[in-house]
């Protein structure tokens, strides 16, 4: 819990940054994910790890905003994994509108990921 919660801070203090300290400020964002990954895992605590796979995915697309080229392409594409691994357990089944409203954002970065492929 408290590495999500660091992650979503350190999210929202990116959100009024800019350039290097915005940088910096996300990949600790995304590190804090990383960590807590390693204690919410699916089998043990399935809706903390929707919700660290949910973290993660926006940590990384906002990281993808500060990218250029292939690296932000791939920074989007690893969000949309991420985000497809939270709907294991958030599905339409267990939870409909919070499943609706993931596979519309998956739907939405899809989008941002083939256009700066056709460029």
């Amino acid at each position: 819990m408290t590495q999500n919660n660091l992650a979503n801070a350190l999210k929202d203090q990116a959100k009024g940054s800019e350039g290097v300290t915005r940088a910096r400020l996300l990949g600790e964002a995304f590190a804090a994910c990383r960590l807590a990954l390693e204690v919410y895992t699916r089998e043990a605590l399935p809706q903390g790890w929707a919700g660290t796979q949910n973290y993660l995915a926006l940590a990384l697309t906002a990281q993808a905003t500060e990218a250029v080229g292939e690296q932000r392409l791939l920074l989007l594409q690893e969000a949309v994994v991420a985000m497809r691994s939270a709907l294991q357990v958030w599905t339409a089944q267990a939870s409909p509108g919070r499943h609706a409203s993931k596979v519309k954002w998956i739907k939405s970065v899809e989008r941002k990921i083939r256009k700066l492929k056709s460029r």
